[in-house]
């Protein structure tokens, strides 16, 4: 399915308010870098009325600019990245390709991917000897274990895990799935059921292809987002590793699909962004936990309030 991206600049303290305009014309991914701010959306969502309001929507802009768009065609990532894609250990995860063979005393010997702020200090897998095994093939979709911010929620939901057995026995949402692999990761800690959802169907699919190479029957994967997708249950435990933005326009809806006293983490945060996601989680009822960090980016911990 092919993908529209739209590069804009303009600049950097207002990326997130025409992130939230974004969101309501169907955007789903979002870059940024200094001033420039990329955006994707489905081409088969786009049309000459969206076009219309994306130009009335960068009058309330001063000085922005649309430099260029451009059509995506689909790409085969597997055969891309298989040349360069090597398994990671992150905490009692081994990550690796479904074409390379899993090697789990190998896996031992790992060194740890992307040591954290709190690496060491209390962490969960620091001496582990448990290894489970993660087979992620990479498409369109995000979550391979290759970057920090997808790390830093792994290593959180084996804290929750291992100190305070919060994940074994629980029901788990995965809001923005992409891969699937956090999902997975929750299912492999014994979570009774996970629900994943992302607006992206190339992440429904690649979710779907992931969960089936793990093994996993817990986990179903549905195309939609915040406010269109049904959820069976609440959740003991919700994830979300996703922009600032859109965590910030649909925190009420993050707390709303999280039972009172469940646990939240939020990911997707660069270590400046903490200040602003915690008061715009206290505000929607939550109760900020603790956070870790690995190079610039952040997971932060949270509990709904009753």
């Amino acid at each position: 399915m092919n993908v529209r991206k739209f590069l804009f600049e303009l600049p950097e303290d207002a990326h997130e308010f025409l992130i939230a305009e974004l969101l309501d014309l169907d955007f789903y991914g979002f870059e940024q870098e200094g001033d420039r701010l990329t955006a994707y959306v489905l081409s088969s969502q786009w049309n000459d009325t969206h076009r219309e309001q994306l130009e009335g929507m960068m009058v309330q802009f001063p000085g922005s600019t649309l430099i260029e768009t451009e059509e995506i065609e689909p790409r085969n990532w597997n055969e891309e990245w298989e040349q360069s894609i090597q398994p990671i250990r992150v905490g009692c995860f081994f990550i690796t390709p479904s074409w390379i063979p899993v090697d789990l005393e190998a896996a031992k010997n790992f060194a740890e991917t992307g040591l954290s702020r709190n690496q060491g200090n209390g962490s969960a897998s620091r001496n582990s000897q448990r290894i489970i095994p993660l087979m992620i093939d990479p498409k369109m979709s995000f979550g391979t274990g290759y970057h920090p911010t997808t790390r830093l929620m792994l290593r959180a939901l084996e804290e929750l895990d291992v100190h305070y057995d919060a994940v074994r026995n629980a029901t788990v949402i995965d809001a923005g799935s992409g891969s699937g692999i956090l999902g997975i990761a929750a299912a492999k800690l014994g979570a009774s059921m996970v629900y994943g959802f992302d607006m992206d169907p190339v992440c429904l699919e690649n979710a779907i292809e992931n969960t089936d190479r793990n093994g996993v029957s817990n986990m179903t994967t549905q195309t939609g987002g915040f406010g269109e997708v049904v959820l069976p249950e609440a959740a003991d435990v919700t994830l979300a590793n996703i922009h600032l933005a859109v965590l910030l326009h649909y925190m009420e809806d993050l707390k709303a699909m999280t039972r009172p006293g469940g646990l939240i983490l939020l990911s997707g945060l660069l270590d400046k962004d903490e200040n602003e996601i915690r008061l715009a989680a206290e505000r929607a009822g939550l109760e900020f936990l603790s956070s870790d960090q690995e190079e610039e980016w952040i997971c932060c911990r949270f509990r709904s309030v009753i």
